[in-house]
């Protein structure tokens, strides 16, 4: 039987290597002449800097920043369907949606979709185990790592982002920084397709790489207040833990 993630509590002692998430990190420009994605940096072994670190121009030896999102109305959408998808075993897109869409109906936002061709998009991204964010700006994107492949471990990874709410700062005039959390729960966004792969290549062998891909992209600068919104009922304990949904 393959193994699970470790529960979310942190008191719980547990002997398994905790899940690695992908942080978001500050935007490429401080004040970006229109919206932009969120720039994410380099790979962060274990644990999501928090705070994070304050924004600094970029050296001449960096990227550049990513280029500007179109307005969402002219963001074309993917094709539906693929005849060629091949899911990784234990890719629930019931249970895995499922999960999604416990967090989202918090705030009160729409359900989400599955979507098959934004799905291979994800495998397809999975299969190079970098645990590195793709360099496109069509989708928005969550990574986690760990686990043996089962739907619980899926619903876990979504659980474990969604459990970012607790951290968020709703008293921001302008909403708080993007999360894996704010991707989720993302208003706008309508479709999403995940896919795993069990790496034993690159810096993470022996371990899963789980990967959700969703569209339209969420975490777009200056449109956070409008795409985040707060939740109808407490799901986080007084010690900021966070009751899992979806069960």
């Amino acid at each position: 039987m393959p193994p699970s993630f470790p529960p979310l509590e942190p008191s719980r002692p547990s002997r398994r290597r905790p899940l690695s998430l992908r942080p978001p990190v500050p935007p490429g420009e401080a004040r970006p002449p229109g919206p932009r994605r969120v720039v994410t940096g380099r790979v962060d072994r274990g644990t999501v800097r928090s705070p994070l670190p304050p924004y600094r121009p970029p050296s001449p030896l960096q990227s550049p920043p990513p280029p500007e999102l179109p307005p969402p109305s002219r963001l074309r959408p993917p094709p539906r369907g693929n005849a060629a998808l091949s899911l990784a075993p234990g890719i629930n897109p019931g249970a895995i949606l499922a999960a999604h869409n416990a967090i989202r109906r918090l705030s009160g936002v729409p359900d989400l979709v599955w979507d098959d061709s934004i799905a291979q998009a994800a495998q397809s991204w999975a299969n190079q185990c970098g645990f590195d964010h793709e360099p496109t700006d069509r989708w928005g994107e969550n990574l986690v790592t760990g686990g043996g492949g089962s739907t619980e471990d899926f619903v876990n990874g979504v659980n474990m982002w969604g459990s970012e709410i607790c951290g968020y700062d709703w008293t921001k005039p302008n909403g708080d920084r993007p999360s894996h959390y704010t991707q989720v729960a993302w208003r706008g966004t309508q479709r999403v397709g995940c896919g795993y792969k069990m790496c034993m290549f690159n810096i993470f062998v022996g371990e899963g790489m789980f990967v959700c891909k969703y569209w339209p992209p969420g975490n777009v600068w200056g449109q956070i207040k409008a795409n985040v919104l707060p939740p109808k009922r407490n799901v986080c304990g007084s010690g900021g833990g966070f009751y899992e949904l979806g069960r």
